[in-house]
């Protein structure tokens, strides 16, 4: 995925915010009734600004419907990894600030604990943030890539 700067965003055409303004488009995400975005990009017509570049186009933390899959600091819920404390990342040479925070990002994944194919849904209680080995382990180990229903 090739991440965008929100800098490098254009605003939309004269029409389209004409439009958004006349009928009263407002942010998709619950509880949050800002004006839609007025620039171009991912979700451009259905988030505000914020929201919009929370998500992971623009080195946010992922998914913007669970903003409490990352809300643990960054830390894995196994084995406590951080991949802002990493030095790791410190070291290389990075395009952008954005470039570095997505790399970071991406070691991290939301793990549902009861997988959605066996019940499982996307409430706070059944989401954990886990570091890539930590997933990996708990998904050989549980056979989480297993299908739901065998043929």
């Amino acid at each position: 995925m090739r991440i965008i700067r929100p800098e490098d965003d254009k605003y939309k055409s004269l029409s389209t915010i004409q439009k958004q303004l006349n009928e009263d488009w407002v942010c998709s995400l619950d509880g949050c009734n800002e004006p839609v975005s007025m620039y171009t990009g991912p979700n451009a017509d259905k988030l505000c600004r914020p929201h919009q570049t929370a998500q992971r186009e623009y080195g946010g933390t992922g998914r913007i419907d669970r903003p409490w899959t990352f809300a643990r600091e960054w830390t894995c819920s196994c084995c406590g990894y951080n991949p802002k404390g990493d030095e790791w990342f410190d070291h290389q040479t990075w395009d952008s600030e954005y470039h570095k925070l997505q790399a970071m990002r991406s070691m991290l994944v939301a793990d549902h604990i009861v997988r959605k194919a066996d019940g499982g849904g996307h409430e706070k209680e059944n989401i954990q943030t886990l570091c890539m080995n930590c997933n990996a382990k708990k998904t050989l180990l549980h056979n989480d890539h297993r299908r739901s229903v065998f043929l």
